[in-house]
């Protein structure tokens, strides 16, 4: 496979996207494999933001010993919760690669394959997001004290320094937390693949993610700012589809209704109760429509985003692009018979007889 600039990675990617999931077009399997993207973005990060609840104790109007207590044990729970999510999103984000990689449609198999490597990967992320966390902690430290330090009195307004302060602040966190974001998306992209294909520990996938940063910084910065303009793009535009799509799931089921009101209204208490049975069904019909139509259609675009980080590696990746685009089979060529030699005359063979 030859190698694709950061641009024209995006063709092959839509194409093989479209292939995933229309060639064969099955409702139940594309919405499996729309749900691997969605619970595969999980895995992008892990941050235990409920333990930071029991910092909050100073500033509640109850006992303090009693709302450590309460708060330790919501954010423990909490983040139990969210570590199973990461978890599941990490060890799918595996299963995403080989789909988009081999266009393999079953996903037991390939849940089962990767469950020991899943750990070595759930290890680089949680020391990623631990580094980040207590570099992003350093940086607000500071900001963070003096917003305490100029929070306002009850029934007082806050002052311009203070919402400067929270200005700064929520700059801050917001900066710290779209780098880290896009650093464990690269991570996804270019480290992931050779876990996956090699069975590759964590130093030598962060090798081989230092090789494609060293190899062409220039492409990689263009393919991030390429990431991030096609996120905005389907951001924008799946808006405007979960819209327009809502809009024609309202219109006919206010129709049917608004028919079941103007016939059922007339029958008094059994009227009542079978338009409120139906319209709590057509409430749940409707929710799981739109959920299924949003699962789907994000689905779609992480798949599109895998594929895309996948066509962009794998012509520096051998490996990788072998799997993407197979090397035409040498042709066979058939073997000829060897010539033996003629034998030497003799009087019998000459017809002497």
């Amino acid at each position: 496979m030859r190698i694709l600039s950061a641009s024209e990675a995006i063709g092959p990617a839509w194409e093989r996207t479209k292939a995933i999931f229309f060639e064969p077009f099955r409702w139940g399997r594309s919405w499996k494999l729309a749900a691997v993207a969605y619970v595969a973005q999980m895995g992008a990060l892990f941050l235990p933001t409920p333990m930071q609840m029991m910092f909050g104790a100073r500033h509640m109007g109850v006992p303090r010993p009693a709302v450590a207590a309460l708060l330790a044990l919501v954010g423990v729970l909490l983040t139990a919760i969210m570590f199973l999510a990461f978890y599941l999103g990490s060890r799918m984000q595996f299963v995403l690669f080989e789909v988009v990689a081999t266009r393999s449609g079953t996903i037991s198999p390939l849940w089962a394959k990767y469950g020991n490597r899943v750990w070595r990967w759930i290890g680089l992320k949680l020391l990623l997001s631990i580094v980040a966390t207590g570099v992003l902690w350093l940086v607000v430290l500071g900001p963070f004290r003096r917003l305490m330090e100029h929070m306002p009195q009850r029934g007082h307004a806050p002052g311009p320094g203070f919402l400067a302060l929270l200005f700064a602040l929520i700059s801050a966190i917001f900066v710290g937390v779209f780098a880290l974001m896009l650093l464990s998306s690269l991570l996804t992209d270019f480290a992931l693949p050779f876990i996956a294909l090699e069975n590759a520990s964590i130093s030598e996938a962060l090798g081989g993610f230092g090789q494609v940063v060293k190899a062409d910084p220039g492409e990689l910065f263009l393919y991030m700012l390429l990431k991030i303009a096609l996120a905005i793009a389907f951001c924008i535009g799946g808006y405007i589809a979960m819209f327009l799509a809502e809009i024609a799931t309202f219109i006919p089921c206010a129709i049917v209704g608004g028919i079941a009101w103007l016939v059922l209204r007339n029958f008094g208490l059994p009227g009542k109760v079978l338009l409120g049975v139906g319209a709590f069904l057509l409430f749940l019909l409707i929710i799981a429509w739109i959920f299924y139509l949003a699962i789907a259609a994000l689905g779609y675009v992480l798949a599109f985003f895998q594929a895309y980080a996948l066509y962009f590696l794998g012509g520096r990746y051998p490996l990788l692009g072998n799997l993407l685009e197979p090397p035409p089979a040498a042709p066979v060529t058939a073997i000829e018979e060897p010539q033996l030699p003629p034998l030497p005359s003799t009087p019998a063979a000459d017809g002497i007889w």
